[in-house]
């Protein structure tokens, strides 16, 4: 598992270390404020430790943020990874998995032919960030032929909410089966239906397991609220499972219902970033109302006031 990470003169970190929960990790804050980056950060970390156990060190940080400009030292568990010519440091602290999964707020299979022909096409040059291929790659593992015993109790509960399976094709595509025996193409499907649909097919062919680290961008992308509780349990059993999960969010119900929900020996941390002086800074907390700052309880208390303020006019109009 990641113990913790710091990021030395990175695009907006000045110098910042970011301590982990083994369990979840919920990292809140404005846009602008480094979320995005943080987990792109520790992805391409882990990913340069794989390459390079194997001999192959990648050369820079482009393709994981699609700048060509953007070139970085790594170092891994404190020994560099690769020499290159920047200041930034990443320094991943414990035996952390080689192969973690980063999920992204865009969904991506229903376009996944076209973007790996694409790949194949125009190789570096395609105009998207390499996590947005890794994430097709790991889904197109074809299920196990047994349900894995991770899965057990979070992929019925998906397909009840999706009403379905999901069935990866030989061609790349990816199809929803419907409980009622059809079958539809994913891009035919409710966005926030096929986020979900891909935490079962990843948890089915064993991409996601005991001991993985998942980097989950926004788990609320294009949901419905009522959909909410039970992202909310598919992150808590995952951590129950011995996952670790750092996900950002900036959604008030999905941050609160981990909170509610979580039981006495769930093992979950709140990070808000925000930034002082034009410098990124961040804190902690061991629950969502005892973070501060809090942009996201921010936002709805200021909302509460307004809707006060609403009802005195109106009233005053009388």
């Amino acid at each position: 598992m990641i113990n913790s990470i710091k990021i030395n003169k990175f695009v907006i970190f000045e110098e910042i270390v970011f301590n982990f929960s083994q369990g979840v990790n919920v990292v809140i804050g404005e846009n602008g404020t480094g979320k995005t980056l943080l987990l792109k950060a520790i992805y391409a970390s882990e990913d340069t430790r794989k390459k390079c156990s194997e001999g192959k060190c990648v050369e820079n940080l482009e393709p994981f943020y699609h700048n060509e400009n953007l070139v970085a030292t790594l170092g891994i568990d404190g020994e560099y990874a690769d020499q290159f010519l920047s200041n930034v440091d990443f320094i991943i602290n414990g035996n952390s998995t080689p192969d973690p999964v980063f999920i992204p707020a865009k969904e991506m299979l229903a376009h996944a032919r076209g973007l790996l022909v694409m790949k194949e096409k125009y190789g570096k040059n395609m105009p998207f960030d390499i996590t947005l291929l890794d994430i097709i790659k790991k889904a197109q593992i074809w299920k196990l032929k047994e349900t894995p015993p991770i899965a057990q109790r979070i992929a019925p509960v998906i397909k009840n909410a999706i009403d379905g399976t999901v069935d990866a094709k030989d061609d790349g595509s990816f199809w929803m089966k419907k409980s009622n025996g059809t079958s539809i193409p994913f891009s035919m499907e409710a966005e926030g239906l096929r986020h979900l649909g891909l935490i079962w097919q990843l948890l089915m062919n064993g991409s996601i397991k005991e001991d993985s680290i998942v980097l989950w961008d926004e788990p609320e992308s294009s949901l419905n609220p009522t959909h909410l509780p039970l992202v909310a349990d598919i992150i808590l059993e995952l951590q129950r499972n011995n996952v670790q999960l750092i996900i950002t969010t900036h959604e008030y119900n999905l941050a609160r219902y981990i909170d509610i929900k979580r039981k006495k020996h769930d093992n979950i941390k709140f990070i808000s970033l925000y930034k002082e002086k034009n410098t990124v800074q961040h804190s902690i907390a061991d629950s969502f109302l005892k973070l501060k700052p809090n942009s996201i309880d921010d936002a709805g208390e200021q909302l509460y006031k307004d809707v006060i303020q609403k009802s005195m006019d109106e009233l005053n109009d009388e």
